[in-house]
C-alpha cells in the first residue's frame, strides 16, 4: 500500500482442491488488488489459483487436484424431493441443476466443447428420474441433435423449422398464463404448492423446454418467437416450465439483458475468446478448457470448474428405451405444421386454359 505495508503470510493449510495460503490485507488494498496478479501467480506455481476474501483476509488457493478428462455417464438416483439434475463432477462433489431454485438453463461452447453430450446426459437423467412428472418440448433447429427422443411418451412436440417453433412458444406462453390462473383460484403462488393441494389426477406437470440452436429464433423476422420466449422466462419462475437453450457462440444482440437475468444457470464450455466466456459466466477462462465436457458452471453466482458425464448416442438409447412408444399412427406434431391452403392446392390440380387459344380454324383453307 501507500505506506509500504505488505501482506504477510499467516497459515498455509489443506484444502479440498489443494492447499490455501492465508495473507493479510494492509489497509487501502482490496481483493482486486490480488487478483490483477493472478495470472502471474498461476505463471510461478504452474498451477491453477482462486483468491478470494474472508473476514478479512485473503486466501489464495493452489488447485492441485485434477478433473479426469472422461467421467462415464450412470443412471442417478433420486435423493431429493425438488428437481435435482446431476450433471457433472467438480473438486468440490457432484454439480446439479436445481430447477426449483433456479428453472432455466444456458449451455454453450465452440464444436467439440461437448455441449451435446451434457445436453443429452441432462435429459436421459431427466427422462429416468421423473418419468411421469414431466413433458419434453423439443425445438431442434439442427434436425438430429434431439431426434433420438421425438418418440418418447414423455415428448409432446417436436419440430425443426423456425414458423413451427414460434408457434410452440406462443403456445407455451398460454399455458403459463393459464397456470397461474389456476394457482389464482386455489390462491397458491407456484406449480409445487397447487400439485400438494389437488388429486393425483390434475396435477400439473414439469414441461422442459430445450431450443438447440437458439440463435435461429432470430430468423423470425417480426421477433414473435423471441418475444413470448423473453416473457415465458420472465414468468414461468413458478409455473414449472423450464428453458434449456443451446448454441455455439452468443452475442448481446442474442442475449440481452432480459434473458441474462433469467437465465441463472450457464453451462460454459470452451469458447473462442475472453470476451464470448465474459458474456456468458461474467468472467474469464472458459477460453482455457479443453473441450470434451470440460466446463465452467455458473450455479446460484459461483463459477465452478466441472467435467460433464460421458454418454454415447448407443447409450442414450439404451437408457430411454423403455419410455419409447409408436408415435406412427397419429403424428402429434401436426397442429406445429405450416397449414396449407387448401384452396390454392383445389386451383393448382385443375388445368387451367390458355389466354389466347383458337378455336376456329377456317382460315387455313385460304392458305
Amino acid at each position: 500500500n501507500k505506506q509500504d505495508q505488505y501482506p504477510k503470510l499467516i497459515k498455509i493449510f489443506e484444502s479440498k482442491k489443494g492447499y490455501t495460503y492465508l495473507f493479510t490485507c494492509p489497509i487501502g488494498l482490496s481483493l482486486d488488488d490480488f487478483i490483477k496478479f493472478k495470472k502471474a501467480i498461476e505463471i510461478q506455481l504452474k498451477e491453477n489459483i482462486e483468491i478470494r476474501e474472508r473476514k478479512g483476509y485473503i486466501e489464495i488457493e493452489v488447485i492441485t487436484i485434477k478433473l479426469p478428462s472422461k467421467i462415464d455417464y450412470k443412471i442417478p438416483t433420486k435423493e431429493k424431493e425438488s428437481i435435482y439434475i446431476p450433471f457433472a463432477e467438480s473438486s468440490e462433489g457432484t454439480l446439479y441443476l436445481n430447477l426449483k431454485h433456479t428453472p432455466h438453463v444456458l449451455c454453450t461452447g465452440s464444436t467439440g466443447g461437448g455441449k451435446s453430450v451434457t445436453t443429452r446426459n441432462i435429459i436421459t437423467s431427466l427422462i429416468n428420474l421423473y418419468p411421469d412428472d414431466v413433458e419434453l418440448y423439443c425445438i431442434d433447429f439442427k434436425v438430429v441433435e434431439l431426434s433420438v427422443f421425438k418418440n418418447l411418451r414423455q415428448t409432446k412436440c417436436y419440430v425443426t423449422e423456425v414458423e413451427e417453433a414460434k408457434e410452440v412458444i406462443c403456445d407455451l406462453m398460454e399455458e403459463c398464463k393459464r397456470r397461474y390462473k389456476l394457482f389464482e383460484e386455489l390462491e397458491v403462488t407456484n406449480i409445487y404448492d397447487y400439485n400438494k393441494k389437488v388429486s393425483k389426477d390434475k396435477r400439473l406437470k414439469y414441461q422442459f423446454i430445450v431450443i438447440e440452436e437458439f440463435i435461429m429464433l432470430l430468423e423470425d423476422r417480426k421477433k414473435v418467437a423471441m418475444t413470448n420466449l423473453k416473457k415465458l422466462a420472465s414468468l414461468s419462475r413458478a409455473s414449472g416450465q423450464f428453458l434449456y437453450i443451446t448454441g455455439q457462440r452468443f452475442d448481446n444482440t442474442v442475449i440481452d439483458l432480459v434473458l441474462r437475468a433469467n437465465i441463472g444457470n450457464r453451462l460454459c464450455h470452451k469458447v473462442e475468446s475472453e470476451n464470448d466466456s465474459k458474456l456468458i459466466i461474467d468472467t474469464i477462462g472458459a477460453e482455457k478448457l479443453r473441450g470434451n465436457g470440460h466446463l465452467l458452471a455458473k450455479l446460484n453466482g459461483q463459477v465452478i470448474e466441472g467435467q460433464s458425464y460421458n454418454i454415447s448416442d448407443e447409450q442414450v438409447r439404451e437408457y430411454i428405451k423403455s419410455f419409447i412408444q409408436n408415435k406412427a399412427i397419429e403424428d402429434p406434431y401436426s397442429k406445429y405444421k405450416t397449414k396449407i391452403d387448401t384452396t390454392i392446392a383445389k386451383e393448382n390440380k385443375e388445368p387451367k386454359k390458355a389466354n389466347n387459344e383458337v378455336t376456329d380454324l377456317s382460315f387455313l383453307d385460304n392458305l
